[in-house]
């Protein structure tokens, strides 16, 4: 089933009781405030945690400008990385500052966290918690209830919680995949 930004933004306004929306162009004050917070909302959760969907790996481009000081080489990191997430074959310590890695190594290879914008990649789970997270963020604009803003916190704890879990196993051996389910049912 596709998805897409306003279907999100939807389940979004959906938990807070407001209207649906068909476009986040069109002049309606969800509309607006979903525009405003969807992007900088999706980054933070994507950074949040390394999602098997936005998990990325690439060799760098070393720099010819070597830094000022403290480092020998500088390493300019993809346009779509919000976090380095791992360095391989390296056990040197390093720096990210301004989008370049800053490290003493000649070559370096990462995993990195990337910005992801295609709905349609994101896991059912972090459509969900990113449906929450939006919900908690629109909760205070539209309906000025900071009631409803703890409960949909909460909400998003546990949502996050389950959305980690079921990340976490992908790619393990079924096996491993029971015994993390059984030993995190009690949480």
């Amino acid at each position: 089933m596709a998805i897409s930004d306003v279907g999100i933004c939807n389940l979004a306004l959906m938990k807070v009781g407001d209207e649906s929306i068909m476009s986040l162009q069109e002049d309606s004050k969800a509309a607006r405030a979903c525009k405003l917070i969807y992007e900088p909302t999706r980054d933070r959760l994507l950074a949040a945690h390394p999602w098997n969907f936005a998990l990325k790996r690439t060799s760098l481009a070393r720099l010819s400008e070597k830094p000022p000081f403290e480092y020998e080489y500088q390493f300019q990191l993809p346009t779509d990385c919000l976090r380095v997430w791992k360095l391989y074959d390296s056990t040197s310590d390093y720096v990210v500052e301004g989008g370049k890695l800053l490290i003493d190594d000649t070559q370096v290879k990462i995993k990195y966290i990337a910005r992801i914008t295609d709905p349609n990649l994101f896991s059912p789970a972090f459509v969900s918690a990113l449906a929450t997270a939006l919900a908690v963020e629109l909760s205070v604009r539209l309906t000025d209830s900071k009631v409803l803003k703890q409960t949909l916190m909460l909400e998003l704890k546990e949502m996050i919680n389950q959305a980690y879990l079921i990340d976490a196993i992908e790619g393990s051996s079924p096996d491993e995949q029971e015994d993390t389910i059984w030993q995190n049912a009690g949480r």
